[in-house]
């Protein structure tokens, strides 16, 4: 990817524009996930995988019996 991409990873309708044409897709699951774990107060994020590729986290916090948190 490139770092320009980078920073609009997570935005809805985002494609990378070196494959946009080669590769399907509606460039929402990124922003979904965020959404998502945003949601249940966790984060989603990117980091670089070198020497190429990429690497994706998500936390979300420990779901807690009711009436135990």
């Amino acid at each position: 990817m490139t770092p320009s991409f980078n920073e609009r990873l997570f935005r809805k309708f985002q494609r990378d524009e070196t494959t946009a044409g080669s590769v399907p897709g509606t460039g929402l699951g990124l922003f979904i996930v965020q959404g998502l774990a945003a949601a249940m107060g966790g984060q989603a994020w990117y980091e670089p995988n070198e020497p190429r590729g990429a690497c994706f986290g998500v936390t979300v916090p420990l779901a807690q019996p009711d009436g135990l948190g």
